[in-house]
């Protein structure tokens, strides 16, 4: 099976990262994101990673178009959220109104922010939990609610300046956009590895629509 990777930004933690979805008859397949439904040939779901303020990410449409068309499994992480957002109309990240505290900072690491997780969403039943989490890294951009598609929920929150964490698309079976890069282990706790995990099953599942149920009670697509 073979999950389709979309990335303008790397690094050497998340190429690691990316590479620890891969074994078990899984593999990657980077794509253009302004191509179509030949990049997703063969693939069982559409992974969406960039870092940074998410300068020189492509336009909306191409292959993410193609993919939620399909119904296809989408995670997106880092500046992938925006990418997201802006598929289901929604508008282009903005200066975040406040930044980390300075007494945040861990041992001279990245500051820590803290993030709630909506109970009832789609990420607190992967997550085993809703209520607060803490993430590491600072953001100064990101979605607040007047950036936000009405189209999706915002599933997890910033606990500091208000922005929009996550989201979820309620017109597919698993779309899922966060703003922390969860195939970086140092910027996310390991409860969210549980989303890369349910990412990876969900597109087994996709690839093999006759498959038994997920574990994470979401199933194969109809």
């Amino acid at each position: 099976m073979v999950i389709a990777v979309l990335a303008w930004v790397s690094d050497a933690e998340s190429q690691a990262g990316l590479d620890a979805l891969k074994g078990d008859g899984v593999s990657l397949a980077f794509v253009d994101g302004a191509g179509g439904a030949e990049g997703l040939e063969g693939a069982g779901g559409l992974f969406i990673a960039g870092g940074g303020t998410g300068q020189g990410r492509p336009r909306p449409g191409g292959v993410l178009a193609k993919a939620l068309e399909l119904d296809m499994p989408v995670l997106a992480t880092g500046a992938g959220l925006f990418l997201l957002n802006e598929a289901f109309g929604g508008g282009p990240p903005a200066a975040l109104p406040v930044e980390a505290p300075a007494s945040q900072m861990d041992g001279g690491r990245e500051p820590r922010r803290t993030v709630y997780v909506s109970p009832g969403s789609k990420t607190a039943a992967i997550l085993g939990a809703g209520g607060f989490h803490r993430l590491n890294g600072r953001q100064d951009v990101g979605i607040l609610d007047a950036q936000r598609s009405p189209r999706l929920l915002a599933s997890v929150y910033s606990v500091e300046d208000g922005s929009v964490e996550g989201l979820e698309s309620p017109e597919n079976s698993w779309t899922l956009g966060f703003r922390a890069r969860l195939e970086r282990p140092a910027e996310a706790p390991r409860s969210f590895q549980n989303v890369l995990m349910a990412f990876v099953e969900r597109a087994q599942d996709y690839a093999r629509p006759s498959g038994k149920a997920s574990v994470y009670g979401f199933g194969p697509r109809s």
